[in-house]
């Protein structure tokens, strides 16, 4: 069985807002869920923050 990682916030702004940088440590976390390396857990906090621009933006 796979391990589980507590995913924060700061792991998907990291992945998705360094586009100049090949591979930032988000991507590295995520990629390593994505492979099955482990299993990612986020909680609702997490989406929140990571929705409270987009909602702003009226998306």
């Amino acid at each position: 069985m796979s391990a589980r990682i507590y995913l924060d916030a700061n792991v998907f702004i990291d992945a998705f807002e360094s586009d100049d940088i090949p591979i930032t440590r988000g991507r590295f976390v995520l990629d390593h869920v994505r492979g099955g390396g482990a299993v990612g857990v986020i909680s609702e906090l997490v989406v929140a923050e990571l929705l409270t621009k987009p909602l702003e933006m009226g998306g």
